[in-house]
């Protein structure tokens, strides 16, 4: 966005505009060019891939744009048609602005953002240099019932989750974005710039939560809140906005077990008792009549667009299959492999507010079909119809033949049962106490 303000980039301009002297070229499957809007909506159309190039020892790590070269997905639907999170996208993103100013990504960041607002204890430098300050925090795992140092891991693509930062450090950032562009006297951005950045760019449905630029709404859709999730292999966090309120909330683990709450309960925890967060109440249901017929239309399975569709890792998207089913009178069931189930009230036409929950629930019909289905707890993706055909082949051969070389695709980046990995694993890492970073 200072790139924006300042004339060099252009949100809608084709990204390889940017990168005539870069080896990254992004192809042209479509007629429809890749902008950074898409990148920052998340709505590229790049195949999903969860890692961001984990790497156990620091001499793996190599040049950003090599990375970006190498590892580039297939472009698999038209930019702009539906969010599916993209660490990828992330990346290739930093690098267009280190692109855009003829520096790194890190050196960037380090002289535009973190000096500017006094974020003395933030690199994106990998390892930390020697003569950073402060203590460098370490991950832990679940041994028994306590808890064990991890070795520590490096991420290749840097400007998708290779930040190392402090609390302290990240209320300066926070609070740049509540104080429209400025915090203490020291701006990095305009405020207009601010509230672009903060607009809606990408709807994915009026009823549930949809993108600003690099953000997500967060919680209930009306509620105004933007966040952000973000892990590591043992590290996971989230950071949250209440612009209205001028309230910013961040959460640290260096953890990432699965025998633990994310760092999002602790947020929810947080916005409830400072209502922020509307209360749950009970659904009123809908006096359109054909209900049940509705129902009846939604019902079957679906899979996340954010996850991977091929590969080994394709496993970790039938973990998360949702299936839907008609419940009683104006009421749907959802129900997951883990059978994690959930009840679900018609407000309105193909629009079902969660029971005991402030989630919702919609579906995109055209037809008698549904297209897809959008959930506002899960703003990384859109859920799309599974083929009744392939879902018995997915739960067969796939999960048995996938989960023979799970643990192998997973061992460069950790040991995390899949969904957790998943739902963890996402973005930037960030910091629980000044003076002792995490990564």
């Amino acid at each position: 966005m200072q790139g924006v303000e300042q004339g060099v980039l252009d949100l809608d301009e084709d990204v390889n505009r940017y990168l005539d002297d870069s080896e990254v070229t992004v192809p042209e499957t479509y007629e429809e060019p890749v902008t950074l809007r898409h990148l920052g909506t998340h709505t590229a159309g790049f195949e999903s891939a969860i890692d961001p190039d984990v790497v156990a020892d620091w001499d793996a790590i190599v040049p950003l744009e090599t990375v970006l070269v190498d590892q580039m997905p297939p472009r698999v639907r038209p930019p702009g048609e539906l969010v599916g999170y993209s660490n990828y996208g992330a990346a290739l993103a930093g690098h267009i602005v280190a692109e855009a100013h003829d520096t790194t990504f890190e050196e960037y960041v380090q002289s535009e953002i973190f000096e500017p607002l006094n974020m003395t204890h933030s690199t994106f430098a990998q390892p930390v240099p020697d003569d950073s300050p402060g203590n460098i925090a370490a991950g832990h795992t679940r041994d028994g019932d306590g808890f064990q140092t991890v070795d520590t891991v490096y991420i290749n693509m840097r400007p998708a989750g290779s930040m190392t930062a402090t609390a302290r450090d990240l209320a300066a950032f926070m609070r740049v974005h509540l104080g429209a562009g400025t915090v203490d006297n020291r701006r990095v951005l305009q405020t207009d710039t601010v509230r672009v950045m903060h607009d809606q760019h990408h709807v994915r449905h009026p009823a549930v939560t949809n993108w600003r630029y690099g953000f997500h709404e967060y919680g209930h859709p009306d509620a105004g809140v933007l966040g952000h999730s973000g892990a590591t292999v043992h590290f996971s966090s989230h950071l949250v906005l209440v612009p209205a309120s001028d309230v910013g909330i961040f959460v640290n683990y260096n953890s990432n077990s699965s025998e633990h709450p994310p760092p999002g309960t602790v947020i929810d925890e947080i916005l409830a008792v400072c209502g922020l967060q509307s209360s749950s109440t009970e659904p009123t249901p809908t006096a359109q009549p054909g209900s049940r017929e509705r129902a009846e239309t939604v019902a079957g399975g679906y899979s996340l667009s954010s996850l991977p569709q091929s590969g080994p890792l394709q496993v970790i998207d039938v973990l998360e299959h949702v299936s839907v089913e008609p419940a009683a009178q104006n009421r749907l069931r959802t129900v997951t492999l883990a059978g994690n189930t959930r009840q679900w009230v018609e407000t309105d036409p193909y629009v079902y507010h969660e029971v005991d929950g402030n989630d919702v629930l919609a579906f995109e019909v055209r037809d008698g079909e549904v297209e897809r289905m959008y959930m506002a707890s899960e703003p990384t993706g859109v859920y799309q119809p599974v083929p009744a055909h392939e879902r018995q082949l997915v739960t067969g051969s796939i999960l048995g033949v996938s989960l023979a070389g799970f643990g192998l695709s997973l061992a460069g980046w950790g040991r995390q049962c899949a969904r957790q990995t998943w739902k963890q694993y996402r973005t930037e890492t960030d910091s629980v106490t000044e003076g002792e970073h995490t990564e």
